[in-house]
C-alpha cells in the first residue's frame, strides 16, 4: 500500500503569516519546515511522545530538536504574541464599529463632544 503524504496542519496562508517568526536556515539544507511544524503541532495536539510521531513528518529527533531549539530562541513566544496582538486589535476595532453604529442609530450621543454631533 503506498504511503500517503502527511497532512499539513496549517494552510498556506497561515504558514505565510507565521514565516517571519521562524529563523532563517544557514548552511546545511534542512528538512522541509512544513513537515516539521506540522509534526510538532501533531505531537502537541495529541499529547504524544516525540518517538510516537508519524514517520511521515520526519525523524522524531528532528521534531524534538527543532521544538527545543525554536522554544529556546523564543520563536513560539513571538508567534503567540503576534496572534494575540492581531486578535486584540480585531476585538477593539469590532467594538469601536459596534459603538459607532449604536450612536448613529440613536441619533448621536450626549457626551458634548463635537465629534459625536
Amino acid at each position: 500500500m503506498p504511503r500517503l503524504p502527511p497532512p499539513f496542519l496549517l494552510t498556506p496562508a497561515q504558514r505565510r503569516r507565521l514565516s517571519p517568526h521562524f529563523p532563517l536556515s544557514h548552511g546545511i539544507p534542512r528538512m522541509d519546515g512544513r513537515h516539521v511544524l506540522s509534526g510538532i503541532i501533531y505531537v502537541l495536539r495529541y499529547g504524544l511522545h516525540w518517538r510516537d510521531a508519524p514517520v511521515a513528518y520526519g525523524p522524531h529527533r528532528t521534531l524534538d530538536n527543532r521544538f527545543v531549539r525554536w522554544s529556546g530562541m523564543g520563536v513560539f513566544d513571538r508567534i503567540f504574541a503576534a496572534i494575540t496582538l492581531a486578535a486584540t486589535v480585531t476585538f477593539w476595532l469590532n467594538l469601536l464599529v459596534m459603538s459607532l453604529e449604536a450612536v448613529s442609530i440613536e441619533g448621536g450621543c450626549r457626551c458634548g463632544l463635537r465629534l459625536c454631533r
